[in-house]
């Protein structure tokens, strides 16, 4: 038998009927010490998994973004990105740009549970960036086919960053206009 020390005749022996609860004690012992600290490393990968596949996604669309402001009227391309939780850590919003005129348009912002809020600029080429509700377009974990594109409309020059099937709205935009 497995465990038991045996005596002359293949019989457990006292001694061996004795020491199995003491190796089960122990080892439960130790299992209840290092058990916290594999659950601290799971949490801190999972952690970084999260914001890795934040910041991932949202470098994603800043590149797309730089890429259509650069050309002309109309220019753009569609976008494909995956924002995933991780096991422990969820994404609560993702949230790319603002109105036009508003003080995010050049950022995103997100949120991971049990975080405070994040946000990353979009760098050293100021694309003032909103959706074709001409307010902020809020995500959260999933896949998502974006569209991002360079619009022109009357003095207002700004990259629409919005889900494909999306439709612009010509009266969201204008002097003073409210967002849709």
């Amino acid at each position: 038998m497995i465990g038991f020390r045996t005596g002359g005749r293949g019989r457990p022996d006292a001694r061996g009927v004795t020491e199995l609860p003491l190796r089960l004690l122990m080892t439960l012992i130790i299992l209840g010490l290092s058990l916290p600290a594999v659950l601290g490393l799971l949490a801190a990968h999972s952690n970084s998994e999260v914001h890795r596949s934040v910041v991932s996604g949202i470098d994603r669309i800043f590149a797309a973004a730089r890429q259509a402001f650069q050309g002309s009227n109309g220019t753009g391309s569609s976008v494909d990105v995956t924002f995933s939780s991780g096991f422990l850590k969820g994404i609560e919003r993702i949230q790319i740009g603002d109105r036009l005129g508003g003080d995010s348009g050049f950022v995103a912002r997100y949120t991971v549970s049990g975080e405070p809020e994040r946000t990353i600029a979009i760098g050293e080429l100021g694309v003032p960036m909103t959706s074709f509700a001409n307010r902020a377009l809020v995500l959260s974990d999933g896949r998502f086919r974006l569209v991002v594109q360079h619009w022109v409309v009357g003095s207002d020059d700004f990259v629409v960053v919005d889900h494909e099937e999306g439709q612009m709205n010509y009266g969201c935009f204008g002097p003073n206009q409210p967002p849709c």
